[in-house]
């Protein structure tokens, strides 16, 4: 690493306290929501990001993850609760917006575009796609609002690729990710003992999480948190690590998102797989993966409250495959799918879509059908053959294809000090994949898709790093035989 390098990692220190008093002052005036208007939570966030964006961009982007899990719409009145002439926004919401507009902006006046991967490529036509398909949408703006969710993590991945610079900067950023799991832990185990564990005792069921998050996208924070320090500690036998990895893997399986369970089973096989380079890693994973089923699925059988998420009724370690089978609740997700393709077909949309956002509307109007008041598709394949059509969908599916691609080249070729970061990011971009199946993956852009297009940025981002240090070491090497060469002539 260069001095200059060397002192940009180093300089960051003081622009996170500052961005992080910004975030404090914020937090100070939604407990004031009643004196001060609401919207300022959502300012002055925004205010602070800015600042940090064009002074040190990497640190926006590590305060950005950090505050993931964090619900600011507890600050705000509760969901949509601003800007109520245009259809309702949270704060999230608003910061989103902003945030693709600067890392816009900031991408632009960089390097980012300098080389293009096919899996920059893939994204890139599937967002085109998705913003044409706006022009003929019911809703346009709640098709900005889905365009913007799904630019926003492959907005992070670019950041994180073209602006992380070495080792000190990519530990400053896991360290402020892990830094906001924390908050969200003692957020979310406090309310565990203040309203969850009554509720245990009384005989009810509660699903781990914070405040306005649901517990799904909750579990799917805990499962990249799981992601980064497994793989983290597998590689480096961290203890510390280890116990993170604990702790948010516990959490994902306490939200009793199915999902999120699963998830946390697939990330430490994939891990394992990636990690290692013996003949039996397929074995090795293979057993990883039989003990987590066995024990967790004992855990599960064994205590009825933990089975709310995952059966119609409650089972037991007596139960037959069949029963269980025939017990799992998919939530109307089929009927939703169905209803979504009929319509679709009848309206001879099949090529192109509805346009980006429709779903939600029609789903929200009830102009589907009866659906048991189900808001948002269940499953993002089905999302996009409805709103951009096979067009949208077969670009969709190329560009997840990518993602999965290079996370897995990635962590195979990168440097053996980082292969933990390319493991995660392998492990994640699975998930991802998997996880568009059953739940609103794009929706859950903060709390899921940006840890995923970030691990992978990363790893990138690490890899490059140790190709500019070798590439230097042997310049200077070189530099020092020409040199000695040199004197050796002029001795003779």
């Amino acid at each position: 690493m260069t001095a200059g390098r060397e002192g940009a990692a180093r300089r960051p220190a003081p622009y996170a306290y500052v961005v992080a008093a910004c975030l404090l002052v914020s937090l100070f005036i939604g407990m004031l929501t009643p004196i001060m208007p609401a919207m300022a939570v959502a300012l002055v966030v925004i205010g602070a990001l800015a600042a940090a964006a064009f002074s040190q961009p990497l640190i926006a982007v590590a305060l950005l993850l950090a505050i993931g899990g964090m619900p600011l719409e507890q600050l705000t009145g509760g969901e949509k609760s601003l800007l109520q002439g245009f259809g309702g926004a949270s704060a999230s919401g608003i910061v989103l917006v902003a945030m693709v507009g600067l890392l816009s902006i900031m991408l632009l006046n960089s390097k980012a575009f300098s080389r293009i991967s096919f899996l920059d490529g893939a994204f890139g036509l599937l967002l085109i796609a998705g913003a044409a398909s706006i022009l003929w949408a019911p809703a346009p703006l709640e098709g900005f609002r889905v365009l913007s969710k799904m630019a926003y993590p492959f907005l992070i991945y670019l950041a994180v690729r073209s602006l992380m610079s070495g080792e000190r900067q990519r530990d400053l950023v896991v360290r402020l990710v892990l830094l906001g799991g924390v908050i969200v832990s003692v957020w979310a185990f406090y309310g565990f003992v203040t309203v969850g564990l009554p509720a245990f005792i009384h005989g009810g069921v509660y699903n781990l999480t914070v405040s306005t998050t649901h517990p799904t996208p909750f579990g799917f924070y805990n499962v990249c948190l799981f992601a980064l320090c497994y793989a983290r500690w597998r590689q480096h036998g961290s203890r510390g690590f280890a116990a993170f990895a604990v702790l948010f893997g516990i959490e994902a399986v306490m939200s009793q998102s199915r999902m999120a369970m699963f998830g946390v089973v697939l990330v430490a096989v994939l891990v394992e797989l990636a990690l290692s380079r013996r003949p039996t890693r397929w074995l090795q994973a293979a057993l990883v993966a039989a003990l987590l089923v066995v024990v967790g699925g004992v855990t599960i059988l064994s205590v009825p409250r933990l089975q709310e998420g995952v059966f119609y009724t409650p089972q037991s370690l007596r139960s037959t495959p069949a029963e269980i089978l025939a017990s799992l609740n998919d939530q109307g997700r089929g009927n939703v799918a169905t209803a979504m393709v009929r319509d679709l077909v009848n309206d001879r949309a099949l090529v192109f879509g509805e346009g980006l956002g429709s779903s939600t509307v029609e789903l929200q109007q009830g102009t589907l059908g009866d659906l048991g008041g189900v808001g948002v598709a269940h499953n993002e394949y089905v999302r996009l053959l409805y709103e951009t059509g096979v067009l949208g969908l077969t670009l969709a599916v190329v560009a997840f294809a990518a993602l999965v691609l290079s996370a897995w080249k990635i962590s195979q070729r990168i440097p053996d000090d980082h292969r933990w970061l390319g493991a995660a990011a392998f492990g994640l971009s699975v998930c991802y994949v998997v996880f568009c199946v059953t739940d609103n993956v794009l929706d859950y852009y903060n709390t899921f898709s940006q840890f995923v297009f970030f691990a992978l940025g990363a790893s990138l981002a690490m890899e490059a790093s140790h190709a500019r240090g070798a590439s230097e070491a042997e310049g200077r090497t070189r530099g020092f035989d020409g040199a000695a060469l040199s004197a050796r002539g002029a001795e003779s």
